[in-house]
């Protein structure tokens, strides 16, 4: 919402995106999980796997710790009783199978997966592994940093800062040498072809 209201775009990963991407096998195995619950937007309904309606029948509001009050609908149907997969669904005490479902949440959550999956989330999160996970990688093998050889918060912090400053020094270097100071992002890996500046 605070992007949204700055007009900044968000390529930020959904919460559930890493369980997303597994859930072709937990589809299998948790047939009753909320993520194999369909949500039509037009009639604003979710359809369970025995292909019952579940519908709106109340709102829940509940406060973060940083004060933020979030909505969210509360669905179910009462057909639950004669379900024969009831057992399975819910442990509830009254039987019924309730999903809470949050629009707001719903409607950033499907533009921050588009996206991070379109060809500029894509460049940009191979990007961020890069810077990332590279420096780490370079300071560690290639400059032989272990361990640290001071004590202390503040003098592991100042010589932690000093071999950030050395790693920036030698990039920045490798950059004017190669002609790359104006570039700020790798070009998308395609096919058969090796990463390029």
């Amino acid at each position: 919402m605070y992007l949204a209201e700055n007009k900044q775009e968000s390529y930020i990963k959904p919460q559930n995106y890493e369980q997303t991407k597994k859930n072709k096998n937990k589809k299998k195995k948790h047939p009753y999980a909320k993520y194999n619950f369909e949500y039509n937007e037009e009639t604003d309904t979710f359809t369970c796997p025995g292909g019952e309606t579940l519908t709106l029948r109340g709102e829940k509001k509940s406060k973060s710790g940083t004060g933020y009050e979030s909505k969210k609908g509360v669905y179910y149907t009462e057909k639950c009783y004669q379900c024969p997969h009831r057992d399975q669904c819910t442990k509830s005490k009254d039987g019924i199978r309730k999903l809470e479902h949050s629009k707001l949440f719903h409607k950033y959550s499907r533009q921050s997966l588009d996206n991070i999956t379109s060809e500029k989330g894509i460049t940009l999160r191979i990007n961020r592994s890069i810077q990332v996970e590279g420096a780490f990688g370079v300071l560690k093998e290639d400059y032989g940093f272990r361990r640290f050889l001071t004590r202390g918060k503040k003098n592991v912090k100042t010589e932690m800062l000093f071999h950030c400053f050395a790693y920036n020094f030698k990039k920045y270097y490798n950059k004017i040498i190669q002609k790359r100071t104006k570039t700020y992002l790798f070009e998308k890996k395609k096919p058969n072809e090796k990463l390029t500046a």
